[in-house]
């Protein structure tokens, strides 16, 4: 090994579920006892991969995410699903100046491939951050911790855990498009337009 710190895995799990009033989950947060972890702002994503799409056919991403004036590079590897829970491993680190690592992505050949946007607000309450996101194609909530806690976490907020999706954002609209193919949508899901 070239340096003596061994990257650490970690490992996500989720469950994203759609939801037609993420506002009455938002009261059921309130009146419980989660605490607001971050207010509502707007992520800007982008998926960087090679040329030939060698991260998205391996099930595997790299994302350049702004929130506010914050930026995060995230990989996540292959997913795995059980029981609606979605697991996969995640490095994520917190970075200065995303333009600069964009540019350095650039140079070593990897390409922006896939941009999302949501608007998004994170609660937290023993291990598990309930996000309210709400997107160009529709209102979701993802609930992220302990994988044995998510699905009551979901039922003691309402939330029916069989509508749960297994697809990404970008895979989620890739479908809406195939859906709309009437009308003329971006192949990225932004707010507003291309």
């Amino acid at each position: 090994m070239l340096w003596d710190v061994a990257p650490r895995a970690e490992t996500e799990s989720e469950i994203k579920i759609p939801v037609t009033d993420i506002d009455h989950v938002r009261q059921r947060l309130q009146d419980g006892d989660w605490r607001l972890h971050r207010a509502l702002h707007r992520e800007v994503n982008v998926l960087f991969d090679t040329p030939d799409g060698d991260l998205r056919r391996g099930d595997a991403a790299l994302r350049l995410r702004r929130a506010g004036t914050g930026w995060t590079l995230t990989y996540k590897g292959r997913a795995e699903y059980a029981g609606g829970v979605k697991s996969r491993e995640e490095l994520e680190v917190e970075i200065d100046d995303g333009a600069v690592l964009a540019a350095i992505l650039l140079r070593l050949g990897l390409s922006p491939a896939r941009r999302y946007e949501k608007d998004r607000e994170t609660w937290i309450r023993n291990g598990v951050l309930v996000a309210l996101d709400h997107t160009p194609i529709g209102d979701f909530v993802e609930l992220e911790g302990p994988a044995e806690r998510l699905a009551d976490t979901a039922a003691s907020l309402g939330l029916d855990t069989d509508r749960a999706v297994e697809r990404s954002y970008p895979a989620l609209w890739d479908e809406y498009r195939r859906r709309h193919a009437d009308r003329e949508l971006p192949e990225h899901m932004v707010f507003g337009g291309p």
